[in-house]
Order: structure tokens, then sequence, then C-alpha cells
């Protein structure tokens, strides 16, 4: 497991706080809304899909510098990623709020500034699951209001989770890691 000295000074402030940052209302409506989508996607009429609000404000988002924005996915994304790319179940995608707001790792791709979230948990199979988050997303011509948009979320099904490596050759900037969990997610290379 990496020793990086930043995963301790955020994993600190982030214990201290108060966490998984969502309203009851948002929370019903969330698990609502992704029953909706998973009963039956193929039926969805994929144009009249929009943003659902995941969390009323990303704490850990906050903490590591982002701000204080509420996290958002596009219903898109969930159906996708749950039924066609990349197997995520109804299920896990209810765990999105409580994976964002306490996650394993949360990581900066040097590149292009978005982020790469490692849930706390592992699929059945062992396999870590990922999660593509652009922060700091502005307000556009439909009306979103600033927010942090999740990309795209899948179990790492190929290949290791080479997060040593990509912090030395300085792909990744390493944010926070929950110090506890971290190594049990990521020591296994999956």
């Amino acid at each position: 497991f990496p020793s990086h000295d930043i995963f301790a000074s955020y994993s600190n402030r982030i214990d201290a706080m108060a966490s998984f940052s969502v309203t009851s209302e948002t929370k019903e409506a969330y698990e609502n809304r992704i029953d909706e989508l998973f009963k039956t996607p193929e039926d969805i009429d994929r144009s009249k899909l929009g943003e659902l609000k995941v969390l009323d404000i990303g704490d850990v988002l906050d903490v590591v510098g982002f701000g204080g924005l509420p996290v958002y996915v596009h219903e898109a994304h969930a159906i996708d990623d749950g039924r066609y790319n990349h197997p995520l179940t109804k299920a896990q995608w209810k765990k999105m709020p409580q994976w964002l707001d306490n996650p394993a790792l949360v990581l900066e791709r040097t590149k292009d500034g978005n982020i790469t979230i490692i849930a706390p948990e592992k699929t059945k199979d062992g396999k870590a699951i990922v999660i593509g988050l652009k922060p700091e997303v502005s307000k556009d011509r439909f009306g979103n209001q600033d927010r942090h948009l999740v990309l795209t979320a899948f179990p790492k099904d190929r290949g290791v989770l080479n997060i040593d490596g990509q912090i030395e050759s300085g792909d990744i900037k390493p944010l926070y890691a929950d110090t506890k969990i971290a190594p049990a997610i990521i020591v296994t290379g999956k």
C-alpha cells in the first residue's frame, strides 16, 4: 500500500467530520429513480433522461479542495453502466451515495483533473469498484447548477489497480485514503 503522507492528513480531517451528506428527500428520490431506471431500462426514452442528484454536498470532495457542491449522475450512465457496459447492479447503484461520501481512495488524474474514487467495498467476486467523476462542473444551458458529476462506475474487471505505479509516474495524485479500508481494496491487485 502506498505510504504517502498526504493520505494521513486528509484521512484525519475526513474522519473528524460528519459524512454522508444527503437529505432524506434526496435519498428517497435517488433510490426511487434508480428503481425506475432498472425496472425496464430497454423501454426508457433516452432523450428524456436527465441528471439525478446523488448527494446534496460532496463532503469528501470539499475536504480535498473541490468545494461543497452537490453530486449528480446522468441517468444514462446508471442504465449504461448498470446494464450494458459494466455490470453494476441496482443494489450497488443504491450504495453510490455511501461510496462517494466514504470512499476507500480518492485520486486526481493529472492529465485532465478528473477524479477516480475507489469504493470501500468490492463486488461479490472480489473486484474493486471504480467511480469516475468530473469535479466542479459549471452551470450549463439546460439549467443544471454548479456540481460534481459522476461520469462512470464499474467493477475493475481487467488488469490491476496499479495505484502505487500511477502515483510514482505522476499520472495520478493521491487526495484521500481511508487507511483502514484502502489496503484491503488495493492489495489484491484487482
